[in-house]
């Protein structure tokens, strides 16, 4: 399934003409899809067998669901797998307007600074602050849809809804998030910060965190040292 679904998610409704056109594409793509991982264990008999299983009970239940059951399901929240074409732009673009490398780090590992961004200590934000209002902060301010940039080459890029946006590091590594407008950008890093560039967003920050001075970012080792 981790093949499967980033290669699904290339798709919107706009693709298809009819359930019949939709599974047909999508049966193809769980016959085909590759990941590393499954790439990875090609020769594990086990694991080749399971997801054998796994792409073969998928497409047993999708030739067996109804047309109505699939008209009356509730639409999931809205994200899409971007070209590699439009990765290539997003990334260009942060660099040109916040001096990001593509794939690289940022403030505060990578030692620049930027007087209209501000690192925190990601734990704190969350517990203080959340991300429900910062999800409510971008939705103020106009923003539907949004950008998602990941760390490895390996892992999907998504143009997402509001209400899917979780700037958290995970497995699919460090990760930036911004707007086609590019006058504001989040980065989650491995070292348990978050930044926000952009001076609109870094004051809204400030505005609903009264102590935000005392959670600036600090390393493991200085917080360590702090007790915090």
């Amino acid at each position: 399934m981790g093949a499967i679904l980033p290669a699904l998610e290339k798709y919107t409704p706009d693709h298809f003409d009819s359930i019949s056109d939709a599974k047909s594409k999508i049966f193809t793509v769980i016959h085909e899809a590759e990941s590393l991982l499954s790439k990875a264990n090609v020769d594990d008999d086990i694991a080749r067998i399971t997801m054998t299983e796994e792409r073969t009970d998928l497409i047993t239940y999708l030739n067996n669901v109804s047309e109505t059951k699939v008209i009356k399901e509730p639409p999931l929240f809205y994200r899409r797998k971007l070209l590699e074409s439009e990765r290539e732009l997003i990334w260009m673009q942060l660099n040109n307007k916040w001096s990001i490398e593509k794939k690289g780090q940022w403030i505060p590992l990578d030692g620049s600074k930027n007087k209209l961004a501000l690192a925190f200590m990601d734990d704190y934000f969350e517990s203080e602050v959340g991300y429900e209002l910062l999800r409510k902060f971008l939705l103020e301010h106009g923003l539907n849809n949004i950008y998602e940039l990941r760390e490895f080459e390996s892992s999907p890029e998504y143009e997402l809804e509001i209400s899917a946006f979780s700037p958290t590091y995970v497995f699919n590594g460090e990760g930036f998030w911004c707007s086609k407008e590019m006058d504001w950008v989040i980065y989650a890093s491995h070292e348990n910060s978050i930044t926000f560039g952009g001076e609109w967003l870094v004051n809204k920050v400030k505005g609903a965190w009264s102590n935000w001075e005392s959670r600036l970012w600090l390393d493991w080792r200085e917080r360590l040292a702090r007790g915090i």
